[in-house]
C-alpha cells in the first residue's frame, strides 16, 4: 500500500494566460463594466476581455496614443461608461468607444503623479491614491482632481496599494501604511489615525507595517500585520481585535512577512495571498485555513501562489490576478471538484494509467480500478490509498472491473478473476471450476478473459439468485456461477461483444451486443433477440434505462430510445444539438438528466423531458480526453462523478437547476476594409459611402464558458431575416446603401433559450452627396423649376395652338364659303356658256331651215335646262342625272352636227349603282363638248365618242372621256387659224380643273383628271382620252 498526498480540490479554476492572449502575465487590476467586458490592468497595457478573445491597449501596439505609461495599477468605470486608468505618472481617461485615452488634471500639479490606486464611492466620485502626495478627488466643476482635505497627514507615510478598501457603511476608506491603519472619512473630509480616533476603532492603536486590509460580509475588518507575520480580524461592535491563529484549531502556517492582499467573497470566505508565494482560503465560520493546490501544469489549480487582486463579478465569478495570469473560480459552477488519482508506471510507457472502473460502496466509499492496480478512497476529499497484485510485475496489476462480492472486491483481469479483502489487505486468485476453458477463445496462462461479474434481479429463483453470479467471457458467452454449489452453466448468445444493461424491473435483463440488443427470456431461461428496425447497420456503444423502462441507445449515429417491443421513441444527432453523434457513455444522475460522453471527449446532459441538450464545460490536466470510462451517481449526496483517464469528476447536477442567465452579446469592433474603425460614440458608428464594405465583431461575456453559445443577427433593413451563424463571432455586409441601420444580434444558449435582451448597434452610412435629402431637394426644386418652365412653354404653345387652329379654322371656313362661291360661280360661268352654245345650234337649224330638228332640238334642250336649272345650286347630284344630263347634251350636239357621229356611256349596273353615287354637277359635260368640237369635229367621217364609269375599290369613281378624233396636237395649230370668237370655247375645261381642285382643297379627298394623248404605232395621233378619278366613298 502506497499513501499519497491530499488531492481534494474544491477550487476548480480556470486560467487565462499570455498564450490566450495577455500583454503581461502580471495582472494588477481587474474590472467587469457595465456592458459585459472584462478589464485587465498589467505592466504592459490595458487588456479587453470580450468572452473569446483579449485586446491589448498599449504602446508596443499603437493603439494608445495618450496611455501616459503601459503600467495600469488600477480600473474604475465612471457613470458615462468611461475607464479611469492610474499609472505611476498620472490618471488616463479612455473612451472605450472612440478608443481615445485623455490625461486627468491635478489641481495645482505640473508634474507627474504615481497614482497607486483610484476607487468611485457610493455618491460616484472618482478618488485618486498617490504614493507620497496624499489623496485626491475628482471636482466634476472644475474637471480636475482636488486634494482631500486634511491629506497632509498621508504624505510620505507609505500607502500600500494593494491594502486600500473602501468601507460604505462607514463612508471612507481603509489605508494600509508604514505606519499602521488610517481611515479617510469622506463625508466629513477628515483622516483617522492613532493620535485622531473620534470613533475609538482600536484597529487604529497599531502602528505596525498594515499590508493588506479588506471588510468581511458583515462590515468587520480583515488586515495583515507584518509584525506578527499574520493577519487580523477587527469586530466593530465588539473592538476586539484578534490575530486569526487564536481562531483556528491547526497550528499556524509561515506566512514569511505576512499577506500581501486579502479579499472576502460574497459567500463570506476570505482569500489571503501571502509574500511567500502561497495562498490561503478560510471559509466562513470554518476552524482550519486550506492552501489553494497550485501546479504548473494543472490547468484547474490557481493560475500562481501570489496574487495582486480578487474581484467578484454579478455572477458570482471571482477573478484572481496573480504573477501569472488571471485565474478564474465559479462558485456556482456544478462542477466541484477534480480528483486526480497517482498513476505509476507500469506496462505502458505513458504519463498516466487510466480509471477503467469504479464501485460505489454503502457507506459512500470509492473503489477505483486502474491500469496501475486497485485504488480506495474514504470519501471524496480522503486520500487514495492504492493496492498491487504483484510488485515484480506490473503489468499484472491492470484491473478491468470491481465488483462487491461477500465482502470482497472481485477484480477482473487479463489473467483471470482476482478477489481483494478489504480487512486483510491482500489479493487471492479465484478458480470457477467446471469453466470449459477448451471451448474460450481467449487465455491468459490458461485462464479465462472474464471482462464483466454483475448479480441479477428476479432472473433466477430468489434462493439460486442470491448465491448466483453472472460472469461473462470475453468472445465466448454468459455464465452463471452458484457460489455454494459451485455449478456452472452456459447461456449461448449469437455476439463476440457484450455489455450487460440491466432494468430496473426485477425480471428482466437486457444485452447491447455487437449484433443488436438480446433480452432474457425468464420463462424458457435463454437469451432471444429484439428486433429494433431503427439499430439495424448501426454500432452500439452503450445504453442505459430510465425510469419507464425505456431504453437509451448510444451509437454512431447519435441517440435512440426505444420501448421494450423495438419501436424507436426518440433520435438525438447533431442535428439536435449534439456537438458529435459518436456516442460512447451514458448514464442518468439523481434528477434524471441523461448524461452523455462521445468518442470527440465532449460531455454534455440531457433533459429527457425537455429534450433540452446543453454541453458540459471543463479542462481536465491532460490536454485531451478520448473517452469516458465510468458515469456513477451516488444517491446519499445526489454526486454524479465522471472519469476521464485518471482523474476524476465530481459534478453536483443541483447545480445545473440554477444556471445563470446568458449575458447579452457585446459589440467588440467593426471593421472596414479589414481595418479597425473606432465607434463615433457608444452604440454608434457612423461611416461614409466608400466606407460601405464592413465586418461586425460580436461576442458574448460566456463564450469561453459554454462551448455550445451560439448567435443570431441581423441588419434591419437590409436582412429580411435573422442569420443563425452558429459559433461564428462576426458579420460581413458589402454595398451597404446609405441611410441609419440598426445592427441586432442574440445569443442563443446551449439549451436553445435566446437571449431576452437583444443587443443594438446603430450604423449610419453616409450616402454620398447624390444620395443626400439636400441634393434631392435641390434636384426636386430644379426639377420643379424645369417642369413649370415646360409647363408653361406647353402651356404657351397650347395658346398658339389653338390661336392657329382657330386662325385655321376661320380660313378653313372663308375658304369653304370661298370655294363654295367658287364653284357657285363656276357654275354660273359653265351655264351660260352651255345655253350660249345650245341657243347657237337652235339658231343654225332655224337658219338653215332645219325646223323639224329645230323642234326636236328644243324640247330635249328644254329637258336639258331644266336638269340644269335643278342641279345649279346643289354640290353634288346622283350619277344617274348626270348620266341622262350627258345623254341630252349629246343627243343635242348629234343634231347640230353636219357630219354624223356616234356615242355610247357605259357601266356595269351591277357594281354601280348610279342612284347612290353622287358627283359634282356638269362636271363632264365641258370634256365630252370638247370631244366633240375639238376632236371629232375635224374629222371627216368614223367619229366615235366612248362614256365609261368604273368603280375601284368601292370608293374611287373612274370616268373616262375617249375619242377617236385628231387628237390635241393637230387640234391646236386649227385653233390658230380659227376667229378669236371660236376660241373661246375650251374655257369650260379649265374651269372643270379648277373644280376639281377645289373639291381636293375643300374636303380633303381624292380628286385627279388626267389627259392621255392616243397613237398608233407609227406615232399617229388617234384620238384623246380624258380620265377623271373621284372619291365616292
Amino acid at each position: 500500500m502506497f499513501l499519497t498526498e491530499n488531492l481534494s480540490a474544491q477550487y476548480i479554476f480556470d486560467n487565462i494566460k499570455t498564450k490566450d492572449g495577455l500583454a503581461d502575465k502580471k495582472v494588477i487590476n481587474i474590472l467587469h463594466d457595465s456592458e459585459g467586458y472584462y478589464w485587465f490592468g498589467t505592466l504592459n497595457g490595458l487588456n479587453r476581455f470580450d468572452g473569446s478573445s483579449i485586446k491589448v491597449f498599449n504602446k508596443a501596439n499603437k493603439n494608445a496614443p495618450g496611455l501616459p505609461d503601459d503600467y495600469v495599477n488600477s480600473i474604475v468605470e465612471n457613470t458615462d461608461g468611461t475607464l479611469w486608468l492610474s499609472t505611476p505618472v498620472g490618471v488616463s481617461i479612455f473612451n472605450k468607444w472612440t478608443q481615445t485615452f485623455t490625461t486627468a488634471i491635478f489641481e495645482n500639479y505640473t508634474k507627474s503623479l504615481n497614482i497607486i490606486k483610484l476607487f468611485r464611492d457610493k455618491y460616484k466620485r472618482i478618488w485618486a491614491f498617490t504614493y507620497d502626495e496624499g489623496l485626491f478627488w475628482f471636482d466634476t466643476k472644475k474637471q480636475k482632481f482636488v486634494h482631500f482635505k486634511g491629506d497632509e497627514i498621508l504624505k510620505n507615510i507609505g500607502i500600500f496599494r494593494l491594502g486600500i478598501a473602501q468601507d460604505s457603511l462607514r463612508n471612507g476608506f481603509w489605508i494600509s501604511t508604514e505606519h499602521g491603519l488610517h481611515f479617510a472619512d469622506y463625508e466629513v473630509s477628515k483622516i483617522y489615525n492613532q493620535t485622531n480616533n473620534p470613533k475609538q476603532w482600536q484597529v487604529l492603536n497599531n502602528q505596525h507595517i498594515i499590508n493588506a486590509v479588506a471588510l468581511d460580509n458583515e462590515n468587520n475588518l480583515w488586515y495583515s500585520d507584518q509584525a506578527d507575520k499574520s493577519f487580523h480580524h477587527y469586530n466593530f461592535k465588539t473592538k476586539a481585535d484578534r490575530r486569526w491563529g487564536e481562531l483556528l484549531k491547526k497550528p499556524l502556517i509561515e506566512f514569511g512577512d505576512g499577506a500581501n492582499k486579502l479579499f472576502v467573497d460574497s459567500q463570506g470566505t476570505l482569500w489571503i495571498s501571502s509574500w511567500k508565494y502561497r495562498s490561503f482560503y478560510l471559509k466562513k465560520g470554518a476552524k482550519d485555513i486550506e492552501q489553494f493546490d497550485y501546479a504548473i501544469a494543472d490547468p484547474n489549480d490557481l493560475g500562481y501562489g501570489f496574487f495582486y487582486d480578487c474581484y467578484e463579478d454579478k455572477k458570482g465569478t471571482v477573478w484572481i490576478g496573480t504573477l501569472n495570469g488571471v485565474s478564474r473560480w465559479r462558485m456556482n459552477h456544478a462542477l466541484e471538484n477534480i480528483i486526480h488519482i497517482p498513476s505509476y508506471k507500469a506496462y505502458i510507457d505513458v504519463e498516466f494509467a487510466s480509471i477503467n472502473d469504479m464501485l460505489l460502496g454503502e457507506n459512500g466509499d470509492y473503489w477505483i480500478a486502474k491500469e496501475d492496480g486497485l485504488f480506495y478512497l474514504k470519501n471524496l476529499q480522503a486520500t487514495p490509498d492504492r493496492y498491487f497484485i504483484s510488485t515484480k510485475d506490473l503489468s499484472r496489476n491492470e484491473i478491468l472491473t470491481a465488483t462487491l462480492v461477500n465482502n470482497e472486491i472481485w477484480c477482473t483481469t487479463y489473467y483471470g478473476l482476482i478477489a481483494f479483502n478489504p480487512t486483510t489487505k491482500q489479493f487471492r486468485n479465484v478458480d470457477i471450476p467446471h469453466l470449459n476453458i477448451e471451448k474460450i477463445s481467449i487465455l491468459h496462462e490458461n485462464r479465462p478473459y472474464i471482462t464483466k461479474i454483475f448479480r441479477s434481479q428476479g432472473i433466477l429463483p430468489e434462493e439460486e439468485e442470491n448465491n448466483t453470479l453472472w460472469l461473462y467471457v470475453y468472445m465466448d458467452g454468459f455464465y452463471t456461477y452458484n457460489l455454494k454449489t459451485k455449478q456452472i452453466k452456459r447461456y449461448l448468445l449469437e455476439a463476440e461483444y457484450c455489455h450487460p444493461i440491466y432494468q430496473k424491473k426485477p425480471g428482466e435483463m437486457f444485452v447491447l451486443t455487437a449484433n443488436g440488443i438480446w433480452f432474457f427470456n425468464k420463462k424458457q431461461q435463454k437469451f432471444d433477440k429484439l428486433e429494433a428496425d431503427c439499430l439495424k447497420g448501426l454500432a452500439l456503444y452503450n445504453s442505459v434505462e430510465d425510469e419507464n423502462g425505456y431504453l437509451w441507445v448510444g451509437t454512431n449515429n447519435g441517440i435512440y430510445q426505444i420501448d421494450t417491443n423495438g419501436k424507436c421513441l426518440y433520435k438525438m444527432t447533431t442535428s439536435e444539438g449534439l456537438l458529435t453523434n459518436s456516442v460512447s457513455k451514458l448514464e442518468f444522475d439523481q434528477l434524471n438528466n441523461l448524461w452523455i460522453g462521445t468518442h470527440a471527449g465532449t460531455l454534455g446532459y440531457l433533459n429527457i423531458k425537455t429534450k433540452t441538450y446543453a454541453v458540459f464545460d471543463f479542462k481536465t490536466r491532460l490536454p485531451f480526453h478520448e473517452y469516458w470510462a465510468n458515469f456513477k451517481k451516488n444517491p446519499k449526496t445526489g454526486q454524479f462523478t465522471v472519469s476521464v483517464f485518471d482523474e476524476i469528476l465530481v459534478i453536483n447536477p443541483q447545480k445545473l437547476q440554477h444556471k445563470e442567465a446568458v449575458q447579452k452579446a457585446i459589440i467588440t469592433d467593426i471593421q472596414v476594409f479589414e481595418k479597425e474603425m473606432p465607434f463615433t460614440e457608444k452604440d454608434r458608428l457612423n461611416l461614409t459611402y466608400k466606407q460601405n464594405y464592413f465586418t461586425i465583431n460580436f461576442s458574448s461575456p460566456d463564450h469561453r464558458d459554454n462551448v455550445a453559445l451560439q448567435y443570431a443577427y441581423k441588419l434591419e433593413d437590409y436582412d429580411d431575416n435573422w442569420v443563425y451563424c452558429g459559433r461564428r463571432l462576426s458579420a460581413s455586409y458589402t454595398n451597404v446603401p446609405g441611410g441609419n441601420y440598426k445592427f441586432l444580434v442574440k445569443v442563443i444558449d446551449n439549451q436553445g433559450k435566446r437571449q431576452e435582451k437583444t443587443t443594438v448597434f446603430n450604423i449610419y452610412v453616409k450616402p454620398p452627396f447624390w444620395e443626400t435629402w439636400w441634393f434631392r431637394l435641390i434636384m426636386f426644386t430644379v426639377f420643379l423649376a424645369i417642369a413649370y418652365w415646360v409647363w408653361q412653354l406647353f402651356q404657351k404653345r397650347q395658346e398658339q395652338r389653338k390661336l392657329m387652329e382657330e386662325k385655321e379654322r376661320k380660313l378653313l371656313e372663308f375658304n369653304k364659303v370661298l370655294a363654295e362661291s367658287k364653284l357657285t360661280a363656276l357654275r354660273t360661268q359653265m351655264n351660260p356658256h352651255f345655253v350660249f352654245n345650245c341657243l347657237n345650234s337652235i339658231q343654225e337649224c332655224i337658219v338653215f331651215e332645219k325646223y323639224k330638228e329645230a323642234q326636236n332640238y328644243l324640247q330635249k334642250f328644254s329637258r336639258l335646262m331644266r336638269l340644269v336649272l335643278q342641279n345649279s345650286d346643289k354640290n353634288l347630284v346622283p350619277l344617274s342625272q348626270e348620266i341622262e344630263m350627258l345623254n341630252l347634251y349629246l343627243e343635242l350636239e348629234k343634231l347640230r352636227f353636219t357630219e354624223k357621229f356616234t356615242y355610247e356611256i357605259i357601266y356595269d349596273e351591277e357594281d354601280i349603282d348610279t342612284e347612290t353615287i353622287e358627283i359634282p354637277p356638269m362636271l363632264l359635260q365641258p370634256f365630252v363638248e370638247n370631244a366633240l368640237w375639238h376632236g371629232l369635229l375635224p374629222k371627216k367621217d368614223n367619229r366615235v365618242l366612248t362614256l365609261s364609269f368604273d368603280l375601284v375599290n368601292d370608293d374611287i369613281l373612274v370616268c373616262s372621256i375617249e375619242d377617236n378624233g385628231i387628237g390635241r396636237q393637230k387640234s391646236h395649230l386649227l385653233k390658230k387659224n380659227q376667229t378669236s370668237t371660236k376660241k373661246h370655247i375650251s374655257k369650260g375645261i379649265r374651269i372643270t380643273q379648277d373644280r376639281l381642285n377645289l373639291i381636293s382643297l375643300q374636303y380633303n379627298q381624292h380628286a385627279r383628271i388626267e389627259i392621255i394623248d392616243k397613237e398608233d404605232t407609227e406615232g399617229n395621233p388617234t384620238g384623246t382620252k380624258v380620265v377623271i378619278e373621284l372619291a365616292v366613298g
